[in-house]
């Protein structure tokens, strides 16, 4: 089983990502991790794929957790069984990442390269309720949406959030994540 992870900034993408994985023992590719070198300097285009095609080539199974619209986008949603779009409120999505910088703050994840501490700067913010919810990242995501919606789960609130991943919790395989009820 193949599962890609999407959604806005402070959605859940990553504890998703991490409940399923442990779950099912699934690798997970944070693309946070492959991005960003130390600092959050952006890597080259081609390095990202690169690791990102090895990781998919490598694996039977996995979920890869992230956004990354310019890194093997459409292939990652081709290739996956299920897709789950975590398409929180922005208000909710603002206060969740609030509340993860507060407890992360000078604290590394395990999902983020080394040496990438958390920061809630005004332009995350601003790329949090505005940015990350128009142009070209929106238009991608629709288009998945659309052309995947067959396998598409897409979660709309924390309470829809917090009971799909129950679901995964106490069901011990995947046919929680196949019957889940797709409401797009």
């Amino acid at each position: 089983m193949k599962i890609m992870i999407f959604g806005y900034p402070g959605s859940g993408k990553s504890t998703a990502a991490k409940i399923i994985g442990e779950k099912l023992n699934y690798p997970i590719l944070n693309t946070d991790k492959i991005l960003f070198n130390k600092g959050w300097v952006k890597k080259d285009i081609n390095e990202t794929n690169k690791l990102m095609k090895d990781f998919i080539d490598n694996n039977e199974s996995w979920i890869i957790e992230g956004n990354a619209t310019n890194n093997l986008f459409e292939e990652r949603a081709s290739l996956a069984d299920i897709i789950i779009f975590t398409n929180l409120p922005r208000l909710v999505c603002y206060r969740q990442a609030k509340s993860r910088a507060k407890y992360f703050m000078d604290k590394e994840r395990e999902d983020r390269p080394k040496d990438c501490k958390e920061k809630f700067t005004l332009s995350f913010r601003w790329w949090i309720l505005f940015t990350s919810r128009i142009g070209k990242n929106r238009k991608k995501y629709n288009q998945i949406l659309k052309k995947y919606k067959n396998k598409v789960i897409n979660i709309k609130s924390r309470s829809e959030l917090d009971i799909f991943l129950k679901l995964v919790i106490d069901n011990n395989s995947l046919e929680g994540l196949k019957n889940y009820e797709r409401k797009n």
